[in-house]
């Protein structure tokens, strides 16, 4: 038994060492990959002696840090390749939405506490605003991860307010919590400035419509000021009717 425990507290070392790498894109050491994730230095050698081996990270000789290599590209492709498929079905109705508001339209998951973009049709326009498929961020911040965090289960938003309680004063959980209660009510979130400057997000959830479970995410990204000159209430309309749509063609 205490076995089994053991794997699954390496298991999640692993992946919060890969999230880690994944948000800051930047080399580190081992001394400091332990204190970021809080275990031994022996322990983190291991991890990263593990994730060598399978060239998912690589070593830099003359700085002594290690950073994601092309290996990490097959976790997150593989993940891809399997929806490949699905995401086919949503096109006609992203490239439509994209046409319609000149705007980056895309899907996210969520893993975790962490909110994956998995598909996305970029603005046509020379000043748009997007992120590469495969890019990972904090659930909490944005227009999809709020919508993500609002409907999700209960054990899944107590288990993530429970880590965010410990990072997060007290007044702003508290806004965060009427935030989401405002989202669950109204059914779709916008944001503005809350992961890049200038910008603002309008997202709505995509259920299972057997089940009634949160699925994906569709989401629109922009430039503010181009967003906030349009008609927002019928963005927020042409996406609430674009997430039933492709509730109906998947489900």
């Amino acid at each position: 038994m205490s076995n089994n425990k053991d794997i699954i507290k390496s298991v999640k070392n692993t992946i919060q060492l890969l999230e880690y790498l994944n948000e800051t894109k930047q080399e580190i050491g081992v001394r400091e990959a332990a204190k970021a994730l809080d275990i031994s230095k022996s322990t983190m050698q291991r991890i990263l002696n593990t994730l060598l081996t399978e060239n998912i990270i690589k070593f830099d000789d003359r700085s002594e840090t290690y950073s994601l290599n092309y290996g990490a590209m097959r976790l997150s492709s593989s993940l891809l390749e399997n929806n490949r498929y699905l995401f086919l079905l949503f096109d006609e109705v992203m490239i439509r939405l994209r046409d319609e508001t000149d705007e980056t339209i895309s899907i996210t998951q969520a893993i975790g506490d962490k909110q994956l973009i998995v598909h996305q049709i970029k603005s046509k326009s020379l000043l748009k605003w997007s992120l590469p498929v495969g890019f990972s961020y904090s659930i909490e911040k944005g227009a999809s991860g709020k919508v993500k965090l609002a409907f999700a289960t209960k054990n899944e938003y107590e288990k993530i307010m429970d880590k965010l309680r410990l990072e997060m004063s007290e007044s702003a959980i508290k806004e965060l919590e009427s935030e989401l209660a405002d989202i669950r009510k109204k059914g779709y979130s916008i944001t503005e400035t809350e992961i890049f400057d200038s910008t603002m997000g309008i997202a709505v959830p995509i259920f299972d419509i057997k089940t009634n479970e949160l699925k994906y995410v569709l989401s629109l990204y922009g430039p503010l000021q181009r967003i906030k000159a349009k008609n927002v209430d019928h963005i927020v309309n042409m996406l609430i009717e674009a997430s039933e749509e492709i509730a109906n063609k998947i489900y």
